[in-house]
């Protein structure tokens, strides 16, 4: 027994001295895998301050998997002890808790130390407690952290140097499973901040279902409305700039480029809990989630050239891909189907239909398309990818230029781009990338119709009706900068000064 207590009375005298990072690891008392524990052996970690002002924010990392799917085997390495032995050297629980225990441990031995002074009851008495050495942590010490250096002193160096080190992608952490967001014959994986932001994401709508009542949403006297709709407290408006309170950031006024400087790698709130604002689809916050429109392309231009359409065959739909550059301009399998592109133009001379759709899902708004014919395609003596078409849908767009010419086809009308103002020739090699669409984005927004023919919703007081239009927005909108309605009226001053506004 004194062999036992020197032992232990040097390690705990000197293990916070050697080891000063902390690491407690949460939830770790499931019973079995069948529990509905979704997330266990958590690490609760409160995000680095690195810029002073940030708010206060806790960041759970958590495991999803059950050590069934581990081979873990038993720790022969690491000190354990019990709870008998613990209490017997009078360890407290808050030392086992500097030590790195897990919360459930510390928890667990203080109740065991109170069942001592209260009653004969030791049921918890030869409970283990296993005292790791870093870089390994846990119940059984089964985990450790690869990016642990000796120079760290705390995990949130360690964690820093680790988002420094791999680039946080921030689109794929993030995909809102409670919608079917139809898209074509996929499903589309949605990010949080396309639901309800005025774009039509999916073919069927419902990604802006239900989101009138945002439109027409009233803030009370004492509140600061969003542009989104959302009401904050007036106090919160312009307090911080740094720490917005609006999902889409506009009670704060800051420049893109000093945004920049603020910028982290690391995941938070100011990374991931904000919405990608219109004028933010040129000046990219690329550490936004929502603003992260290269991973929004990539993933759309993936799930949008994955699969061949019915009214094409595989190797008319595989050389329109080699030849258009698209997705991938780099393609392997394109210097065998046609290495060059007078191949290319003759095997879609032969095997593609006169006109199509390409891609066969809409870029845009859930009606707008771009199509070619094969004869624009074999004709062409300058190689070009860019659209020879722009189609949407007629009851949802309008206010075109009347000289201009245009051909229905698929229940659409298609213009040439210069029909819609777009210079095509700065197009070329950009077609579906992120120039491209945010210009498209930024032109043909009025195509973008989300409240039409609803006259319950579209004759109150607080909404505008475009002109020449089914079209009704909120009054919010008027003169924002961003033409909502096909003629261009919400954004002129004659419009403002005709309405009465209480």
């Amino acid at each position: 027994m004194l062999f036992l207590r020197v032992i232990l009375d040097f390690i705990f005298l000197f293990l916070p001295v050697v080891i000063p990072i902390q690491i407690n690891l949460h939830l770790t008392e499931w019973i079995n895998e069948n529990d509905d524990i979704l997330q266990h052996d958590c690490l609760h970690v409160a995000v680095s301050n690195e810029f002073g002002n940030d708010p206060y924010q806790m960041i759970l990392y958590c495991m999803s998997e059950w050590p069934s799917k581990w081979n873990v085997q038993t720790n022969n390495f690491d000190k354990n002890f019990t709870f008998a032995d613990l209490s017997i050297l009078n360890v407290t629980s808050q030392q086992l808790y500097m030590w790195s225990a897990p919360m459930d441990i510390v928890e667990d031995y203080q109740f065991y130390l109170d069942q001592l002074q209260n009653s004969n009851e030791t049921s918890l008495s030869m409970q283990m407690y296993y005292n790791c050495t870093l870089p390994r942590f846990g119940p059984m010490c089964q985990y450790s952290l690869d990016m642990h250096q000796p120079n760290h002193e705390s995990l949130n160096e360690i964690l820093a140097d680790y988002y420094n080190f791999y680039t946080h992608n921030q689109f794929l952490s993030t995909c809102y499973t409670y919608i079917q967001c139809n898209f074509g014959i996929f499903s589309l994986c949605v990010d949080w901040s396309d639901i309800c932001n005025n774009i039509i994401q999916c073919i069927n709508g419902i990604d802006e279902e239900h989101c009138w009542q945002l439109e027409g949403n009233e803030c009370k006297d004492d509140e600061y409305r969003c542009i989104n709709g959302q009401c904050i407290s007036a106090i919160f408006h312009n307090d911080d700039a740094y720490a917005p309170d609006c999902l889409d950031r506009s009670d704060e006024y800051i420049i893109t480029s000093q945004l920049f400087l603020k910028a982290s790698t690391e995941p938070k709130f100011a990374n991931d809990d904000l919405a990608c604002w219109k004028s933010d689809w040129f000046d990219i916050l690329k550490y936004t989630t929502s603003c992260s429109i290269e991973n929004h392309l990539k993933y759309w231009q993936e799930l949008m050239f994955s699969y061949t359409p019915n009214s094409m065959t595989d190797i008319c739909w595989s050389t329109l891909k080699c030849y258009l550059k698209i997705p991938n301009a780099s393609d392997p399998e394109c210097i065998e189907i046609c290495p060059n592109d007078i191949t290319c133009q003759n095997i879609i001379e032969e095997n593609c239909p006169d006109m199509f759709f390409m891609p066969p899902t809409p870029i845009l708004y859930g009606h707008i398309y771009f199509a070619y014919t094969k004869k624009y395609i074999a004709d062409q003596k300058i190689w070009t990818n860019e659209p020879e078409y722009i189609c949407y849908d007629p009851q949802l767009c309008g206010g075109f230029e009347t000289s201009g010419t245009s051909i229905p086809f698929n229940n659409t009308v298609c213009r040439h781009p210069k029909d819609f103002l777009l210079n095509s020739a700065s197009l070329i090699e950009d077609m579906i990338t992120r120039n491209f669409y945010g210009y498209v984005h930024v032109e043909l927004y009025k195509c973008n119709t989300i409240f039409r023919n609803d006259s319950t919703f579209c004759n109150k007081s607080t909404m505008y009706k475009c002109i020449n239009s089914s079209k009704c927005i909120s009054n919010y909108r008027l003169l924002d900068g961003i033409n909502d309605c096909d003629y261009g009226d919400d954004e002129q001053w004659t419009t403002f000064n005709d309405l009465s506004f209480t």
